[in-house]
């Protein structure tokens, strides 16, 4: 994992610590929305295994390619719209996050 990786993740990973009671509503999209993604996407980041071992085979990487591509299309629909500022950060950061890893 390179430095910036590290630095992107460690934004994003308190998402999964401050899910909120209160959903904000004025944008297009939830924060819980945004901190159910990042749970989601967090558990889709460790590879499945095959035989024990991460399974990079060609085949897989091709499917978990795509489902990454709907990953960013769910990301690009919750709008931030009437958010704090501090929620607006956390998604301007999965963005990022994204970015790097895709």
């Amino acid at each position: 994992m390179t430095r910036r990786s590290f630095f992107l993740l460690s934004l994003i990973a308190p998402l999964a610590l401050i899910a909120t009671g209160e959903a904000q509503t004025s944008g297009a999209g939830r924060y819980p929305d945004l901190v159910a993604l990042f749970s989601e996407w967090s558990a889709f980041e460790r590879p499945p295994l095959k035989e024990g071992a991460p399974d990079y085979s060609a085949a897989t990487v091709a499917r978990r390619h795509q489902e990454l591509a709907k990953y960013r299309a769910r990301l690009d629909a919750i709008g931030t719209q009437g958010w704090p500022v501090e929620q607006q950060v956390d998604h301007v950061a999965a963005v990022a996050l994204h970015r790097e890893v895709h």
